[in-house]
């Protein structure tokens, strides 16, 4: 009788078959793994953005600084551009550097765009979910000498020069006001 008879053969997982398992619980870990990861920055990002719409202070506060940073402005309906030392780093830190910027009303809302040119490009994030509205009251008074003056179109990136006051007004889909600014420009800014 043969010794590798098939009646004492013990049953058990080959070699193989050990490492097939493992590897495909190891891609299994892998996929799984990417989802929770994925979901876990899906949701870190609502919530950021849940935080910074929640805020009208920290709305106020963002168009407030890009104002008083501006040396140029364009408003129309729904509308402002500016133009000065406004860039942003990719994190949302300002970094200073000379950008247009722009505020508009889209289809979801208030969203700012930064450009290194006039035009508004494809970069826009939006910053207040649910506006309307938006109204820039570009107020000035006929003895402030800034104005009567011709600035340099490279220092107000070919917009007309800021005025001494700027009146900002963001309103919600229930016609309340979220927003209201007015801003005396030739204040010293933070």
């Amino acid at each position: 009788m043969n010794r590798f008879d098939h009646r004492q053969r013990r049953s058990a997982f080959t070699l193989l078959e050990l490492l097939v398992s493992s590897v495909l619980t190891a891609l299994l870990m892998i996929a799984l793994l990417s989802v929770l990861r994925s979901a876990l920055q899906t949701s870190r990002q609502a919530d950021n953005l849940n935080h910074r719409s929640a805020s009208p202070l920290w709305l106020a506060e963002q168009i407030e600084r890009d104002i008083r940073n501006a040396r140029g402005i364009q408003a129309g309906p729904n509308e402002v551009r500016l133009f000065g030392s406004l860039g942003r780093d990719k994190n949302g830190m300002p970094n200073y550097r000379p950008a247009y910027v722009g505020y508009r009303i889209g289809r979801n809302g208030l969203a700012r765009w930064e450009s290194g040119s006039v035009d508004p490009g494809r970069g826009a994030s939006l910053v207040w979910f649910g506006a309307t509205q938006l109204r820039v009251d570009l107020a000035s008074s006929d003895d402030d000498e800034s104005l009567t003056r011709a600035p340099d179109p490279s220092q107000t990136g070919g917009l007309q020069p800021i005025p001494p006051s700027v009146q900002l007004i963001v309103v919600d889909q229930f016609a309340a006001p979220v927003v209201s600014l007015d801003i005396d420009h030739h204040r010293e800014s933070f």
